[in-house]
């Protein structure tokens, strides 16, 4: 995810890892509470800090209607 232009969905996600299905991954969703604390605490390993670069975050949700 953290180098594509591809629209991540849920099922997408499932799709991807092995052993985990779009449900159990919703019902984490839907119980979780995540700060940007916790968010930065998984994902900051994976970053690379550059000043040149950027991360964009968009959470915007288009209804299908």
């Amino acid at each position: 995810m953290l180098n594509s232009h591809t629209n991540y969905t849920i099922t997408n996600l499932a799709n991807y890892l092995e052993n985990i299905s779009h449900d159990t991954i919703n019902r984490y969703l839907r119980v979780e509470s995540l700060n940007a604390q916790d968010l930065w605490q998984n994902v900051k390993e994976e970053i690379i800090q550059d000043t040149e670069a950027y991360v964009i975050f968009d959470d915007t949700v288009i209804h299908k209607k």
